[in-house]
């Protein structure tokens, strides 16, 4: 049937974006939308469109994923899905978190849709959740609330298999602790994010990790470590010029030069970005 058709392309753009095959993923999106359009099921199309947020979460994209992700949730909403059910859940959650990364709040809006004193039923939307109530008790400066949210969002990131949000959550653990002047509670972070990181399977999701963990090295002066981070996620992330991965990688290179005080490395890091 072509329901099954477009299933069968959403797996396969899937599949390509762990395998970091772009291009691949792109047509295979493109095959689905194609094949989606002469069908008037909206739960469909924004299963589509939640796979597709996905895959330019995986490449570094959070522009693409914003748009993907309302797409998704005028499409459920069209299909008739209400605020209870999961995949509305989901993508909601996956908003909020979008706009957290992007500098957002988790305003009344959102806290109205997630309530803080209530942790939603579903592991993978509790794993959002938590990390958007995390970002907003940090705000406001309670530190020790903050932690406990942080591992609270890890444990559910863990739970459904969410190793992206998990090793940022062991980043931003490892951040805190060592604010907190804990230095071997931030060594402990950041083993944990090996861990999350050996698991990874996937050139595009261990290269995204790789990425996240050096960013939160640099940040605790563990330059070494943050350049072995870099060098492994090298050749992915240089093989395509012109994307967000390509940058972010080149922008996290030239900051870890920056710190190294290696002047012309960075500003040549720098400018291939």
């Amino acid at each position: 049937s072509a329901a099954a058709s477009v299933r069968a392309r959403l797996a396969e753009a899937w599949a390509c974006g762990l395998l970091d095959q772009a291009d691949a993923s792109r047509a295979a999106l493109d095959r689905a939308e194609q094949d989606a359009a002469s069908l008037a099921d909206h739960g469909l199309l924004g299963d589509l469109h939640l796979v597709a947020a996905v895959t330019a979460r995986l490449q570094l994209d959070g522009a693409a994923e914003s748009a993907r992700l309302a797409l998704a949730h005028a499409a459920y909403l069209r299909s008739g899905e209400g605020p209870a059910g999961h995949r509305m859940q989901l993508t909601e959650a996956m908003m909020a978190r979008s706009e957290a990364l992007r500098g957002g709040e988790f305003d009344a809006r959102w806290q109205q849709v997630f309530p803080p004193d209530q942790v939603p039923e579903h592991r993978d939307v509790a794993a959002h959740v938590l990390y958007c109530h995390a970002a907003r008790v940090f705000a406001s400066g309670d530190y020790a609330r903050t932690m406990q949210l942080y591992r609270a969002a890890a444990a559910a990131a863990s739970d459904c298999g969410l190793r992206s949000l998990q090793s940022a959550l062991c980043g931003l653990m490892a951040t805190l602790a060592g604010m907190q002047g804990n230095p071997a509670g931030a060594m402990d972070y950041i083993e944990m994010a090996l861990e999350v990181l050996r698991e990874a399977g996937h050139v595009a999701e261990r290269a995204t990790l790789q990425i996240y963990l050096a960013q939160t090295l640099i940040e605790l002066k563990h330059l070494d470590l943050a350049r072995q981070m870099l060098d492994q996620a090298q050749d992915a992330s240089l093989r395509v010029a012109e994307n967000v991965r390509h940058w972010t990688f080149c922008g996290s290179r030239a900051w870890l030069e920056r710190r190294s005080e290696n002047w012309a490395a960075s500003l040549a890091w720098a400018e291939r970005g």
